[in-house]
């Protein structure tokens, strides 16, 4: 399997603000995030990163899937292609091939 990592930072590594909103993000940064994610139509991503894009703006709108890391995994999906988990890589790659990712 391919894994992809589409990641912004700044400068000086930091990867989010004080304030944990990406409003200093570019559009053209956000339109790569969703190309990537509709060609893949499989996206990883920490549950933060969830709960800023939830419901209305996750990349992935009821097709593919959709994997949260986190801890809280009694967190409850905003839609039903979403999987919420505390898995290792291996097991959440494991899982994607069992859905045909590749």
């Amino acid at each position: 399997m391919n894994i992809s990592v589409y990641l912004a930072s700044s400068v000086n590594g930091m990867i989010s603000n004080k304030a944990n909103v990406p409003n200093w993000l570019s559009q053209e940064y956000g339109q790569g995030f969703l190309a990537i994610c509709q060609r893949t139509n499989a996206v990883i991503m920490g549950k933060t990163t969830y709960e800023i894009l939830s419901p209305n703006h996750l990349p992935l709108k009821g097709e593919g899937t959709l994997i949260v890391l986190t801890h809280d995994i009694a967190a409850t999906p905003s839609q039903s292609n979403v999987v919420v988990t505390d898995t290792t890589p291996q097991e959440i790659v494991r899982l994607l091939e069992a859905r045909c990712h590749r």
